[in-house]
Order: structure tokens, then sequence, then C-alpha cells
């Protein structure tokens, strides 16, 4: 409620009711406590005689006079109390008379002022009606104006206005009649034209026939030569395709299949004595299969052998152990227990065939019907060798002339089993200059542990200028993203660096704000690399490095 405004308050009979019973309990209890003294003072009273033994003159003891005393104050109050209550509930039924006197007079006059508005209302709806009839009225009359294009408001009266308009087309009639006759004379004399036009139109039809043949002719060889085009350009997409792919098959990239397709296109019988060093690999391909079959580390990829025990399938070893539930599909149909087989981690308990591996069960087979193969002797099948100097169609090394391998790039001399580098390089070439030198050698990474396992690294290589060395050499081996700093943004770059494995940053290409956040971030530390100038050789050799201390 806010301040300053004062509620009426409307007295009912229950409130009156109420202050009535209060008063009357008042005087109730008021001539109570007065008999409560009266009977505490007369139980008193002998006990008074007997000790006091002092009358007083009018037969009362002092102390009688104060019981009157206080007997008579408080009967003075009751009554005053009670006056007080009934002067206030006369007060209030006053009140509470004159508001609802107000109250029946409010309400008459909103009674009164109800029934002049709903009269006012009907005097409105009948005017409006009235209205609406004279509306439609006019409604009517400029319907019928409009039809005969009469303006009422024009000034002058419709009778003339309908005058003038008939006076005009009676001039509008004469014209039209003048207009006939010449267009009657015209077609005398156009009706002798008209039979030359019929020629003409006849030639003309036949003269368009012949053209829409030859449009449809012109048109068909037109889809013919588009279809030509067509097929060129993709023979000539297909042909580029091929070369891209035969150029990549033959170029050392990134994929460990490069290789091998590299090797099955060199072997003949001219070469096959060079494939003895790939002898071995076959059975380290089998140990290495054999131990990946045991492996419980989190590898997205497991291999295993397809296992069925109690009528569900697994993937594990040969032994039937490491077992780990296997997941089928409608795909897998073509299945056999004992098959190898290449499954994918979904989660802990979950795995899908991803591949199949029948021509690991023939090889096994093979090996173990015919026992393992023996190493190519006459081939060293220690340390790296540059696989475009093994499967290079020159020709092979006399029993007179060592051997040359190839350790991260560098020719070295072999001899018998010590290999040692000699003062030149092989074929007692003279050894360029320093600075030549670098320009010639191209470090490379030909071991295949090294490649599959660098093959499967995501390297981030952040710098701005003359990175391209960088970039051709890097995207041979691992999975690279590159990013300019400069122009790239930065929250962008540092989701990069926590998604990567491995983050190549060439200084003086980058800004202060990405080397503070390396700083900043301790936990990056083991997988930054830095780089003071963009060189190939070195980025390969860290490459080499991060495989050999990889955790």
């Amino acid at each position: 409620m806010a301040r300053g405004i004062k509620m009426k308050t409307f007295v009912t009979k229950k409130m009156a009711k109420a202050q009535q019973d209060e008063a009357t309990q008042h005087a109730q209890k008021i001539r109570e406590h007065k008999r409560a003294l009266i009977a505490r003072h007369q139980a008193n009273q002998p006990q008074s005689k007997a000790t006091t033994k002092v009358t007083s003159h009018d037969g009362d003891s002092h102390e009688t006079q104060k019981l009157r005393q206080q007997i008579s104050r408080l009967e003075r109050e009751g009554q005053q109390a009670q006056a007080a209550s009934q002067r206030r509930i006369k007060q209030l039924v006053r009140r509470y008379r004159k508001l609802k006197q107000d109250n029946r007079d409010l309400r008459q006059a909103t009674e009164r002022r109800a029934a002049v508005l709903e009269e006012q209302q009907r005097q409105n709806d009948r005017a409006a009606t009235a209205l609406m009839k004279e509306y439609v009225a006019l409604a009517g009359w400029q319907r019928i104006f409009a039809d005969l294009e009469i303006d009422p408001f024009a000034g002058e009266s419709a009778q003339a206005q309908l005058n003038r308009q008939a006076q005009e087309l009676q001039t509008a009639q004469v014209v039209m009649f003048h207009l006939l006759a010449l267009a009657w004379q015209r077609a005398a004399a156009n009706q002798q034209r008209a039979h030359q036009y019929d020629r003409l139109r006849s030639q003309y039809d036949r003269l368009q026939a012949r053209f829409d043949h030859l449009q449809k002719s012109y048109q068909t060889q037109s889809d013919e030569l588009h279809q030509l085009k067509q097929r060129v350009q993709r023979e000539e997409h297909d042909m580029e395709a091929a070369k891209r792919r035969m150029r990549d098959r033959y170029l050392n990239g990134r994929r460990l299949d490069n290789a091998f397709h590299i090797l099955f296109d060199h072997l003949d019988v001219a070469t096959v004595q060079r494939y003895g060093p790939l002898v071995p690999l076959l059975e380290k391909m089998r140990a290495t299969f054999a131990t990946a079959t045991r492996r419980n580390d989190r590898h997205p990829f497991v291999y295993g052998y397809f296992i069925q025990q109690n009528g569900r399938p697994y993937i594990g070893d040969r032994a039937g152990h490491h077992l780990r539930p296997l997941t089928l599909t409608k795909d897998n149909h073509d299945l056999q227990p004992g098959m190898a087989i290449k499954a994918q981690r979904v989660d802990r308990y979950h795995y899908y065939v991803a591949a199949t591996m029948p021509w690991v069960n023939d090889l096994f087979r093979y090996l173990d019907d015919h026992g393992a193969f023996q190493p190519n002797r006459l081939v060293p099948t220690t340390g790296t060798v540059k696989l475009s100097t093994l499967l290079s169609d020159g020709p092979s090394n006399t029993a007179g002339k060592p051997k040359e391998r190839v350790v991260m790039g560098r020719l070295v001399a072999v001899a018998s089993r010590t290999f040692v580098a000699g003062p030149k390089a092989v074929n007692d070439q003279p050894i360029p200059a320093p600075g030549k030198r670098a320009a010639m050698e191209r470090v490379t990474i030909v071991n295949p542990d090294k490649i599959a396992w660098l093959y499967a690294q995501r390297l981030l290589l952040i710098g701005n200028q003359k990175i391209a060395p960088l970039v051709v050499q890097l995207r041979k081996y691992v999975d690279l993203t590159v990013m300019d700093a400069y122009e790239d943004s930065l929250g962008l770059i540092f989701t990069k660096i926590a998604a990567a494995d491995y983050v190549f940053v060439l200084l003086g290409s980058v800004p202060h704000a990405l080397t503070d956040y390396l700083k900043a971030h301790p936990e990056y530390a083991s997988k930054v690399q830095y780089f003071y100038r963009a060189d190939a050789n070195e980025a390969v050799r860290r490459l080499n490095y991060l495989y050999m201390n990889r955790g």
C-alpha cells in the first residue's frame, strides 16, 4: 500500500458484534477481579484482628479502605471502558450505515449510467444503420457514374456530360467510317500483293524446312564433336592420372606400397639375384606378425587369427591365446577359422574386421612345410641399403670391387664385415668440395621399420619463407600439415600443436607469440624441434632422431 493512501473500512454487523462481545468480556473480567479482592480481604480479616487489635473510627481497617478505593477505581475504569466501547460501537454503526447508504447511492448511480450508455449505444447503432444505407446507395450511384464515365464533382450536370460524350461518340463514328473506307481501298490494293506473299511464303517454308534439317544435322555433328572432345579430355585426364600414378610409384613417396610396386616392376631374370636381401624380410615379417598378435597396447588396429569358441568369434594368436571379442557383419561371410585378419579397435571389448589376409596363411604354411629361408650370403643384409641403388639396372658388383652401402643417404666403402668411411667415394671418384657436397647429397630413409613408424606419425611444420625443400622431403615419410604463423590463426595453430605427434618450427619465420606459447607449455618440449634454416637433409635427420628416441 502506498504511503498517504487510507483505505476505507466498512463496519459490518459481525465487526459490531465482536466489539460488543469484547466490551462485555472486559466488564466481566473487572467484576471477577473485584470479587477476588473481596474474598482475599475476608480471608485475611480474622488474622488482622488478632494481631493488630487496632480499629478505625467507622469500624473499617486501613487495608479495607484501600481495597474499597481500588474497587471503586476499577469500577470507574470498567464503566469508562464500557462507555468508550459503547461510543466506539455507536460510531462504527453510524459509519457502517453511512457507507451502506453511500454504496447504495453509488450502485444506483452506476445503474443509471449504464442505462444512459445503453441508450446511447442503441442510438449509435440506429445512426450507423442509416449511414450504411446511405453508403450503399452512394456506392451504387458511384458504380453507375463509373460505368457512364461521369464525374459528379466536375462542376457540371450529369446530363451535360452525357451529351458531350454522345457528341464525341458521333465524331468518332464518322472518323471510323472514313478509316474503314481507306481500309477497303488498301485491302483492294493489297489483295494482289497477297497472292505474291503466298508464293513467297511457300518458298520461305521450303527454305525454312531445309534450314531446320541443316540445323539438326549441324546440332548432331556438334554433339558428336562435343562428345568426342569430352572423350579426348577424359582420355587425356586418364593418361595424366596414369602418368602421375606411374610417376608416384617410381618416386620414393611416403607410402610403403611404392617400394613394393617398384620391386614387382623390376623383378625379372636379370635382377633376381639382387632380391636376395628381401628373403630375410619374410622371416622378419613372420616374427613381426606373430608379435603383433600378442600385443595388448592401445593401437587402433590389431592383427591375429579368426577363432571361434563356444559359438562366439574372437581374434587371437595361432595358439588360441590373447583372445579379444570380435563383432562380425554381413560382409564377413567368407571368414574361415584360422584365417589371418586385421581388426579395428572400437573400444575395449569391441573389434571389427578391417581386412582379411589369406596370403599370411599361405606364406606361413609354406614356411612351416619347407623350413625357413636361408639368407643370401652374397649380398650383405645388415644395415640400410639405398632402394634406388638396390633396384638399379646397372652391372652387379664384382668380387674384387668393394660393395657400396648407403647409410642415411651417404656412401661408404664396405670391406668384408667392417664398414669404414674411406677417403674417396665409390669408383675412386674425388670427393667434392664441402659446399658442393651438401648440394649433391640427399639424405633419405629406406629402413622399412622407420618408414612404417614414420608413416603413422602426424607432423606439423610451422614456417613462412623458403620451406618448400622441407615440405618436399617430409611428405615422403610422415602425415604432414604445413601452417604459416603470419597468415593462419594462432588459436588454430595452438590446437594443431596439441593434436600433432611432432612439431617442426622454423625460427626466424614465426612470430614471438608462437615461441612464447611453446616456452609457456613445457609439456610440448618433447615433440617440438627447432630449425634455424630450411635444410631438407637436417629435417630428415631429425626424423631419424625421433625414431631412435621414440617412446
